[in-house]
């Protein structure tokens, strides 16, 4: 005859699945959450900063002078160096590059990736992967002094290795906590289990 599992150990493993069911759970949400945070912050960072650069009357008058990577390719390197971005790029309006993280890559062509928005005077963000690893890039147009027409545009970019980096960095102590909680609730589902057979006298 088939031995039946006893009843302390049927209690002991649904108790210890909920508890690990809602921490997973939790833990999930939680995670989502901060990944999201950490993108949205990042996103309104790389706007700010393309912002920053596409407003410059330095920029501008660069892009439509006769040798603007002499220019801009130190300029944006020194703005990349000070905000900690991954890449700044600026190019002109056939998507040559004016300036880039990788000095060979100046007065190339542009990655073949999605860009019309930009390219119709409209800012915009999305997630890609040229020349360079995958990151969450802010693309922005840059318009002549006198505001007439647009000229080029802008691409700020940050590595999405690093903002995963850190938000785990934000959700380490509260992932330990968990584990805590975990390693907690199944100490508490053995000692309910037993208790529960002690109530009907070992039955």
């Amino acid at each position: 005859e088939k031995r039946r599992m006893p009843l302390q150990y049927k209690i002991m493993i649904l108790a210890a699945g909920l508890i690990a069911l809602v921490l997973i759970l939790v833990g999930s949400l939680v995670v989502h959450n901060v990944i999201n945070q950490v993108e949205d912050e990042v996103g309104v960072r790389a706007m700010d900063i393309g912002r920053l650069v596409a407003q410059d009357p330095t920029a501008q008058a660069a892009i439509l002078s006769e040798h603007p990577a002499a220019v801009l390719q130190p300029y944006a390197e020194r703005w990349r160096h000070i905000t900690g971005a991954a890449f700044i790029v600026i190019a002109n309006m056939n998507q040559i590059r004016l300036s880039h993280t990788l000095p060979e890559n100046v007065g190339t062509p542009m990655a073949d990736l999605y860009r019309e928005p930009v390219l119709r005077g409209q800012e915009f963000i999305y997630v890609g992967k040229g020349s360079l690893a995958p990151s969450l890039r802010a693309n922005v147009p840059v318009w002549s002094p006198d505001g007439q027409g647009q000229i080029g545009i802008v691409s700020v970019g940050f590595y999405l290795s690093e903002m995963y980096r850190k938000a785990f960095d934000e959700v380490k102590q509260v992932v330990y906590v968990l584990l805590a909680a975990l390693v907690c609730g199944l100490i508490g589902a053995a000692w309910l289990a037993r208790n529960v057979k002690k109530a009907i006298f070992g039955l």
